[in-house]
C-alpha cells in the first residue's frame, strides 16, 4: 500500500441541498416570456434572470456547498441526450462537481486536463456544455473553442451536440449566429442602423477540425479550450498536441486549456499517443 497515497474526504451536503433549483423549481412566471411575453423587462423578470448569470459566472452555494459557475450552468440549463432516457436534465453527482472544480483549478495554473474515461461516462457532454458552450456564453467577446479528433464521425458528432444544445435553452440563453457551417460557427447578428448593417455580438466562435492527414489544422488560431475527442482512437495526437500549443500559449505562457479525453480499454494500433500521454 502506498503510503503517500491521499485518503478520499466525502463531499458532506447540508440540509436543504439543491444544486439544480432551475430544475426542481422551474422559471417563475414573472421571469418566462413563453408563457408571458409582457413580463420582459420588468424588475421582476431582470432580477431574476441577472441572478441567474451571476450564479453561472461566480458560483452558487447551497446545503453549506460551493457549486462551480460551470457546474451551474450544466445542471440547470443544459439538457443532455441519452439512450434509453431521452432529452433530460443531469443530476448531481460527486465525481461531476469534481470535475468541474478541475477546471477551475487547471484555468488558474495554466494547466491542461487528460481524462481516462468509460463509454459513455459524458465527458463529451460535460465537454461541450461545462467548457465550450460555456465559453459561447459567458466570455464577453472573442471566445475561441476548439473540437477535434482524429476520425470525422468523432469531431463532427461533438460539433452536432454542441449546435443542438442551444436549441434547448430559454430565449435569454439562445444564441444568435452570423455563419454556421461544417467547420465553424460563430455568434453574432446583423442588425440595421442609420449608416447601415452593422455586425453585433460577442464574435465568438468554435471550430471543428479532423486531424486524420494534418495535426496542425489549428495552426494560425488562437484558442481558449480544445477538446481531443476519442484520443484513444486520434492517430496523430501528439503531433496534434504540440502542433496545437502555440495556439493556446503567450510567449512561452500558456493561456488556454487543453482536454485530452479517451475511452479506457479502447487503445487501438497507431494510437498508442494517448497511452504515451
Amino acid at each position: 500500500m502506498n503510503s503517500e497515497a491521499q485518503v478520499y474526504s466525502p463531499i458532506i451536503k447540508k440540509r436543504g441541498f439543491c444544486p439544480n433549483p432551475l430544475v426542481v423549481e422551474g422559471i417563475p412566471e414573472y421571469a418566462d416570456i413563453r408563457l408571458n411575453p409582457r413580463v420582459e423587462g420588468t424588475a421582476g423578470y431582470e432580477d431574476f434572470w441577472n441572478e441567474q448569470i451571476n450564479r453561472c459566472v461566480n458560483g452558487y452555494t447551497t446545503g453549506g456547498l460551493h457549486i462551480p459557475g460551470r457546474y451551474y450552468w450544466y445542471l440547470n440549463f443544459c439538457i443532455l441526450s441519452t439512450v434509453g432516457r431521452g432529452n433530460h436534465y443531469a443530476e448531481y453527482v460527486d465525481i461531476d462537481l469534481e470535475f468541474f472544480r478541475l477546471v477551475d483549478q487547471v484555468k488558474k495554473e495554466h494547466k491542461g486536463i487528460i481524462i481516462l474515461k468509460k463509454r459513455r461516462g459524458g465527458v463529451s457532454q460535460k465537454f461541450v456544455d461545462g467548457i465550450i458552450d460555456y465559453g459561447m456564453h459567458f466570455t464577453p467577446e472573442g471566445y475561441v473553442g476548439g473540437i477535434c479528433a482524429g476520425n470525422s464521425t468523432y469531431s463532427d458528432s461533438l460539433f452536432a451536440k454542441f449546435k443542438m444544445s442551444n436549441s434547448f435553452r430559454p430565449p435569454e440563453f439562445q444564441m444568435h449566429f452570423l455563419y454556421d457551417n461544417m467547420d465553424e460557427t460563430q455568434a453574432g447578428w446583423q442588425e440595421k442602423t442609420d449608416v447601415g448593417m452593422v455586425i453585433k455580438g460577442s464574435m465568438n466562435k468554435v471550430l471543428c477540425r479532423t486531424m486524420k492527414m494534418n495535426p496542425a489544422m489549428f495552426k494560425g488560431e488562437r484558442l481558449d479550450d480544445a477538446g481531443f475527442e476519442e484520443s484513444g482512437e486520434f492517430d496523430k495526437l501528439i503531433s496534434a498536441f504540440t502542433a496545437t500549443k502555440k495556439c493556446f500559449a503567450i510567449g512561452e505562457r500558456m493561456i488556454g486549456t487543453q482536454y485530452i479525453y479517451g475511452t479506457g480499454g479502447n487503445i487501438k494500433s497507431g494510437s498508442e499517443g494517448f497511452k504515451d500521454m
